[in-house]
């Protein structure tokens, strides 16, 4: 005999009903009336992983300190939290957990001979409520030949320039806009087969939203024990590129 899973049910009030589905995804069905009818308007409610971040131990136990206290993400020092900053400045993080893992180690080998103590940490940032991020946040997809890498040290101007217009002409504020990208660029250039994930840069004025209260030191760790400690998968079966991704989370092509 096969049964069906159930549907947690409790009341918030006689018009909000609390669902919760067998994957521990919370949705609020509030009730409405239009013109006389009732409608039932669902919404996810809580926090949702967003994706995989590479740093070292001092900004990592900054994150975590303010994460695990509720508090959203603070902005560092440095104005950005990326090794660099081809989508602009902001929080860098990746649906390809490798990639965050070499940017952890990037990190921390650059600090070894200061501080023999530095460890690479990957972290897992966190919308800290579900629906303002996949709704309020504007979000758009930045093709593979807008990307602006390295050029003699500094970012391609004339590529972040490029972005800046898309991020306008589609009627978002830049300073406000996430920037998604593919990683592998060359091979899609190349028209080959990628064989690595998908970023995104958060601004500034979006860490309200986000919050990290999980990093984990890399060392010795293989990419699947990373994977295994978040409870999360990594690209290619978790892709920002993927229709439900970009559908999901409103991410304008």
């Amino acid at each position: 005999m096969r049964f069906l899973p159930v549907l947690s049910i409790f009341f918030l009030s006689l018009s909000e009903i609390v669902v919760a589905t067998p994957t521990g995804d919370l949705f609020v069905n509030k009730k409405r009336s239009f013109d006389g009818e009732s409608a039932s308007l669902f919404r996810r409610v809580g926090s949702e992983f967003l994706g995989f971040h590479g740093t070292y131990t001092a900004n990592a136990e900054t994150y975590m300190k303010a994460g695990r206290a509720g508090k959203s993400l603070p902005v560092l020092s440095s104005g950005y939290n990326g090794a660099d900053a081809e989508l602009g400045p902001g929080l860098y993080a990746t649906d390809h957990v490798e990639t965050a893992m070499f940017f952890a180690n990037t990190a921390a080998n650059a600090r070894k001979l200061k501080d023999k103590a530095v460890k690479p940490m990957v972290c897992g940032v966190e919308a800290i409520e579900s629906e303002p991020w996949r709704t309020q946040v504007p979000k758009i997809w930045i093709p593979h030949d807008k990307v602006a890498k390295l050029v003699k040290g500094h970012n391609n101007p004339a590529l972040l320039k490029d972005q800046e217009s898309l991020i306008t002409h589609a009627g978002f504020k830049v300073a406000d806009t996430v920037r998604f990208s593919p990683l592998d660029i060359d091979n899609l250039a190349a028209g080959k087969p990628v064989v690595s994930g998908n970023q995104f840069s958060l601004p500034t004025t979006q860490f309200p939203k986000v919050y990290i209260r999980s990093c984990i030191d890399i060392t010795g760790q293989t990419a699947a024990q990373v994977l295994a400690h978040f409870k999360q998968l990594g690209w290619p079966d978790r892709d920002f590129s993927s229709a439900q991704f970009r559908t999901d989370w409103h991410i304008h092509a």
